[in-house]
């Protein structure tokens, strides 16, 4: 067809479009989702800083992803640091969904010709699901790759050898390698290809399988080594396919999960999508090279199903199938003339019409501020000079020049005394905003998904705060691993700083020393530890920690959880204004000790 090209290729524009636009939600001013980060851009950060392979083993997720990441986080991580480094992993997916539409018109087209590639390619380019999957991590994505090549291997029309199964269980390999349900994508495809070929079904299954264990085994070595440390535990299909299983029905509101699946599977691919899908199981010629596909979705709904999956993610894969399936379909009602080719190409038409605007709607949101982004346009615009601010989100990006941001889990935690000496305070809980009744809303900005409880709250401080004070100390020791300073006369402690320009843990215990009692005890602290040093303003304290302490203090020793080197750690005290008179800025800094100096040199 002399079309075929130029039409792919806008296909392929069309792809790409959706799946890069708006690709930075959410994380410009604010952070990724959980599982982007916990999952994969920090163990590839993790990688980098400590200079190992090891690209951390989790839920699910053997770890070839993040070796398939890895360059491009860092590299945008270099140029654009947090926020280059989310981009970049996502980016790593969108190429590959971008890749996927390709696939699946190379594997429609070998199935049912021309126009039937082009349909399946167009059909999963303007996929809602594939595109939302695309501007997340998410590694299903590379799932769907894989089972397309094991569809387009098995797919060919020719007397298969035995290089044909070593390179069909390698890919298979490959996929369990990005994430455990890679097997879905090759084992039923494959095995459906294998039926009928009498007993050597039973050889082309093992060499199948032996391949798979091996390219699994390379690309995923650490994997290998936490299943045998582990017993054999397989992380992530049990915990997917059994453990889940009754939560996720249950936040469904009891929702049967093959009616969750099914429906998440229309809304890849469309009523009418479905519909040449199951044609072509009724009308391609020969049947059997539609069956593997036909067998990797139904593989996949009786087992999703049954885990009730609440992640939308997990139906990529079959999703995929379901777009190859639903292009030989169109194939083949073309294929027979008549008022079935006409029938076939107003469902195909209908079928893109209608997937094409909701897909465009969520692209259309991705690239849209996000409500943290635009409640850090408020305060940089409304807020003149600089800022103490405290946040309850991840991450709230603002300009490090003016603005220092504190970082709490929840408001509502603090105490309100702490929490009052801000500047500014943001969450996006609302909770937060009940609990500090008091704290005088000065703007509030829409979440995109329109729930109330998300809204963004931009508080300021009560108008009646308590102040802090600073206040002096009579000298700073180093011990060993930890810092004593002594208070002369003794105080309320409230708030302490720590700021050191020597690489030691953050994260800092302290104890009290009393009046009277004279003996050290563990003072009940909240310490916010700031984000990575070299992406703060210079200066900024590394820690800041607020004790609890309701008598008199003598003496705070500090100390890290592991063992850090304290040189050049400058300390600052405050107290309630109440509690001691205003005597100005004082710090302290702790001097390496010279025999110790000299103890090292040896």
């Amino acid at each position: 067809m002399r079309a075929e090209r130029p039409l792919l290729a806008l296909i392929l524009l069309l792809a790409a479009g959706l799946r890069f636009a708006g690709i930075a939600h959410h994380v410009v001013r604010g952070a990724a989702d959980f599982d982007e980060q916990n999952n994969f851009l920090r163990p590839i950060e993790r990688m980098a800083r400590e200079r190992t392979l090891d690209p951390t083993v989790y839920q699910g997720y053997p770890g070839l992803f993040n070796w398939i990441a890895a360059g491009p986080v860092l590299l945008g991580d270099r140029l654009g640091g947090y926020t280059g480094a989310a981009v970049g992993a996502r980016a790593t997916v969108a190429a590959f969904g971008v890749m996927n539409v390709l696939l699946a018109f190379v594997v429609a087209r070998r199935l049912s010709g021309s126009w039937g590639g082009l349909f399946a390619a167009a059909l999963l380019a303007v996929s809602r699901l594939d595109v939302r999957a695309a501007h997340h991590v998410t590694p299903d994505v590379l799932g769907a790759t894989g089972l397309l090549v094991v569809l387009w291997l098995v797919a060919a029309q020719r007397p298969r050898a035995p290089w044909d199964d070593l390179v069909l269980g390698g890919v298979t390999g490959l996929a369990t390698a990005v994430k455990y349900t890679g097997l879905l994508a090759g084992v039923p495809a494959a095995a459906a290809a294998f039926l009928g070929g009498g007993s050597a079904w039973l050889r082309r299954g093992l060499r199948m399988a032996l391949a798979a264990a091996l390219a699994f085994a390379l690309a995923a070595p650490y994997a290998v080594g936490a299943l045998l440390e582990r017993g054999g535990q397989v992380t992530g299909l049990r915990h997917y396919y059994g453990e889940k299983a009754a939560r996720n029905q249950e936040a469904r509101g009891g929702e049967s999960g093959f009616r969750q699946a099914t429906r998440g599977l229309a809304g890849a691919a469309g009523h009418g999508g479905l519909l040449l899908a199951a044609a072509a199981l009724v009308l391609s010629r020969p049947r059997r090279a539609v069956v593997p596909a036909a067998v990797a979705v139904l593989a996949s709904l009786l087992i999703l199903a049954p885990a009730a999956f609440v992640y939308p993610r997990h139906l990529v894969p079959p999703g995929t199938a379901v777009a190859v399936l639903a292009g030989a379909g169109l194939g083949a009602a073309l294929g027979r003339g008549g008022a079935l080719a006409w029938a076939g190409a107003a469902t195909a038409a209908l079928s893109l019409v209608l997937a094409a605007p909701p897909t465009v709607a969520l692209v259309a949101k991705y690239r849209a501020p996000s409500a943290v982004d635009r409640a850090a346009d408020w305060v940089e615009t409304h807020v003149e000079g600089q800022a103490l601010l405290l946040s309850a989100i991840p991450r709230f990006a603002i300009d490090p020049e003016r603005f220092e941001v504190r970082r709490a889990t929840r408001l509502q935690d603090e105490p309100r005394v702490a929490a009052g000496q801000y500047d500014l305070l943001v969450t996006n809980l609302t909770s937060d905003a009940e609990a500090l009744a008091g704290f005088p809303t000065l703007a509030r900005f829409p979440s995109e998904d329109g729930i109330p409880e998300r809204w963004v709250s931009v508080l300021g401080p009560p108008p009646d705060r308590p102040l802090l004070t600073a206040i002096a100390a009579t000298r700073a020791e180093r011990a060993r691993d930890a810092l004593a300073v002594f208070l002369d006369p003794p105080a309320r402690v409230f708030r302490v700083e720590v700021e050191s320009t020597a690489e030691w843990p953050r994260e800092v215990g302290v104890d009290v020393q009393v009046v009277p009692a004279g003996e050290w005890m563990q003072a009940t602290a909240l310490a916010i530890r700031p984000t990575d040093k070299d992406r703060r303003r210079r200066g900024a304290p590394d820690g800041q920690i607020y004790l609890l302490a309701g008598d008199e203090i003598a003496a705070l020793r500090l100390s890290s959880r592991r063992a850090g080197d304290w040189t050049g750690a400058a300390v600052r005290l405050f107290a309630l204004s109440a509690a001691a008179p205003a005597i100005g800025a004082h710090e302290l800094s702790a001097r390496e000790e010279p025999g110790r100096r000299r103890r090292r040199r040896r």
